[in-house]
């Protein structure tokens, strides 16, 4: 809760830098100064405001100093906390809301202090400026709009940017002002926009590059675009589940999925991988379908019912939409709907039984992906 990412430490490191080298009095300094918008000023006094409450009620429970939100501490701290619910429902609303609001401030964070780097270690005049497109250009290696006005001119450009990134691996990150424009913009991301084709062929792209693909979608996520393009990924943002099994959010393990799913083809020197994972890998064809079935794997968690045979019929409408073949589109759906069938056969059933292992090894993939 203090030291963590999107923690109490990082409001403070804020404060401390505006304090030192601007004189603004605590983080409404920042507003006054125009380091932050009003709507970003409310999100960080909310987001510590509800840190100090849970920290509070850590100290308060543990009957001592405690900055950790432990799994033993949380369900106490919900019901503390007002949350209400049957079940785990109290506990993992709780969560959802602490991984949202750190999520948010960490975002805020890295905004904030590339504002200040900008503003007191690079000089606008030594700046290094090199055109990439007709809407971004690179400054200083950081990629940025070529002025205020792009995205509200091309709202496809709000996914263009994450395409470009991709295709220059030399670029270290999105600079400041273009991360609050891209903010700013997120509302553009709306069902019109989700609908063209040109949206579609550009979310395509991205998900078919050879490099950066599960990095480019958690900063797409960091920002929002993401759960704006993907609205049942943003209902998925923060989801987790009370038990001691399911170690992150659903959002992050998707996308810790797909970020294995691209290792295991292109492993870094060095890195260990298991063989048979890189082997499989291999046989693939179209790695955008794994990339897919990866974001879609879990998609359908919190609604009820079988989140497996949910989130299939979302891929496959997906798929559709993005113009995938019938046979990718099936294999897509077939692979969310079995994602469990691993796991379960491993976990619940015995795999010295050659019965056992006779109904799970021999699926032919194609007449199952047909029938699906």
């Amino acid at each position: 809760v203090k030291e963590g990412p999107g923690g109490l430490r990082d409001i403070q490191i804020i404060s401390w830098v505006a304090n030192r080298h601007f004189r603004a009095a605590g983080l409404g300094g920042l507003l006054t100064h125009g380091f932050l918008g009003s709507e970003e000023f409310a999100a960080l006094e909310a987001g510590r405001r509800f840190l100090w409450q849970i920290r509070a009620a850590l100290h308060f429970g543990a009957g001592r100093r405690e900055d950790r939100l432990l799994f033993d501490h949380q369900r106490d701290i919900a019901a503390l906390l007002g949350y209400q619910g049957e079940g785990n429902q109290a506990v993992e609303d709780f969560m959802r809301q602490f991984y949202r609001t750190v999520r948010e401030l960490a975002s805020l964070n890295d905004m904030l202090l590339q504002l200040f780097r900008e503003a007191i270690v690079e000089p606008a005049a030594t700046a290094q400026v090199q055109p990439l497109s007709r809407r971004f250009q690179v400054r200083d290696g950081y990629i940025e709009a070529r002025d205020e006005h792009v995205f509200r001119r091309s709202p496809r450009a709000l996914l263009e940017i994450f395409l470009l990134m991709q295709q220059h691996p030399e670029i270290v990150g999105v600079r400041a002002t273009t991360i609050r424009l891209i903010r700013q913009h997120l509302p553009l991301i709306d069902a019109g926009f989700r609908a063209d084709i040109r949206s579609r062929s550009l979310f395509f792209e991205i998900v078919r590059q050879p490099r950066r693909i599960g990095h480019e979608l958690e900063r797409m996520h960091r920002y929002g675009v993401l759960g704006a393009y993907l609205p049942q990924f943003a209902r998925v943002a923060g989801l987790m589940q009370f038990d001691l099994f399911h170690v992150y959010t659903v959002d992050e393990h998707t996308l810790r999925l797909v970020r294995n799913l691209r290792r295991f083809s292109f492993p870094a020197e060095g890195e260990t991988l298991p063989p048979h994972c890189a082997e499989a890998v291999a046989r693939v064809p179209k790695l955008e379908v794994l990339y897919v079935a990866g974001l879609f794997h879990d998609i359908a968690k919190g609604r009820g019912g079988d989140h497996s045979a949910q989130g299939a019929d979302d891929a496959v409408a997906f798929c559709r939409d993005h113009g995938f073949s019938n046979y990718d589109t099936h294999l897509v759906a077939w692979l969310v709907r079995n994602h469990l069938t691993l796991s379960s056969t491993a976990q619940r059933k015995d795999i010295y039984d050659p019965t056992v292992v006779a109904n799970f090894a021999p699926v032919d993939l194609a007449t199952s992906a047909s029938r699906s």
